[in-house]
């Protein structure tokens, strides 16, 4: 049996309802770097469920209303950090999009916009609460993930750009679905966690107003855990899971396969030996 996990990544979709109200949350955590046809397949889900009642609430982090140049020195650091970890996650996403397979999330692909909203914090927010020493760390990884990147793509071997950025998918993906450990500062966490709390006050108050209402909630792997245990808190219970594939490795998938092969013709070959050494004693006893 192949060991499919070596070479397919996917991400799930998971429904709760509540018992009560007859309430349905979809919890859509997307990977924001796929192949096309994984956003396809989310927005094939997402429209549909619109087009039976659901509304979108999505993560994006708004523009942040704040002066370009903070006064303090401190805020004047930390916008200049944000704005270069910025255009390092813009060019990578260049980079991906024109020398690879992959694409960047496109959200006008995933859902209609007429009854979809927009809940998050804003960049002034995300800066201000983030330390010094995190956004360091993004900036870093940003920055080094770019350098990987265009070194892979000037090499023109296109496989081998694809390699690397499965290989960033399938980290982060595990590292979200918490099979590999976390190395983000702490205030990465507070930063998720209050994203949360943000996304589960936009579920909050459309309650209010319809407490039957349809909700698709849009927003990275990484904060499935935190939303699904706010839901689980408003009494909602888990209903339905589905898993969508985000991306596959040719390579490792035909690896997988001809090591397998492998084994197989080993295998074939040890029975044909043993059949052959019981035909022969077989021929032994009745001479």
């Amino acid at each position: 049996m192949q060991d499919m996990s070596e070479y397919l990544v996917s991400a799930p979709i998971r429904t709760y309802e509540h018992p009560n109200t007859g309430s349905v949350i979809d919890i859509v955590p997307t990977i924001h770097v796929g192949e096309p046809s994984y956003y396809a397949r989310l927005g094939d889900y997402v429209r549909a469920r619109q087009d039976k009642g659901f509304i979108v609430q999505y993560e994006s982090i708004a523009e942040s209303e704040e002066p370009e140049y903070p006064l303090s020195l401190a805020g004047r650091f930390k916008h200049k950090l944000l704005i270069a970890t910025m255009d390092a996650s813009y060019d990578a996403s260049v980079i991906a999009t024109d020398a690879s397979r992959y694409v960047a999330q496109p959200n006008d692909r995933l859902f209609r916009e007429e009854g979809s909203t927009n809940v998050d914090v804003d960049e002034s927010y995300t800066a201000a609460n983030m330390g010094v020493l995190a956004q360091l760390d993004d900036l870093y990884s940003t920055t080094r993930f770019r350098r990987k990147l265009s070194k892979a793509s000037r090499t023109k071997d296109v496989e081998q750009l694809n390699e690397f950025i499965f290989s960033v998918i399938k980290k982060g993906v595990e590292t979200s679905l918490g099979t590999r450990r976390r190395l983000h500062p702490p205030s990465h966490k507070f930063i998720i966690d209050k994203r949360n709390e943000v996304a589960l006050t936009g579920v909050d108050n459309t309650l209010e107003t319809d407490p039957s209402a349809k909700i698709v909630l849009i927003w990275g792997l990484g904060h499935l855990a935190g939303l699904a245990a706010g839901l689980k808190r408003r009494d909602y219970e888990h209903v339905d899971s589905k898993d969508i594939t985000v991306t596959f490795s040719p390579t490792i998938g035909q690896r997988q396969i001809t090591k397998e092969q492998k084994e197989l013709d080993k295998m074939k070959s040890k029975l044909q030996a043993s059949s052959a050494k019981l035909e022969q004693a077989r021929a032994r006893r009745y001479q």
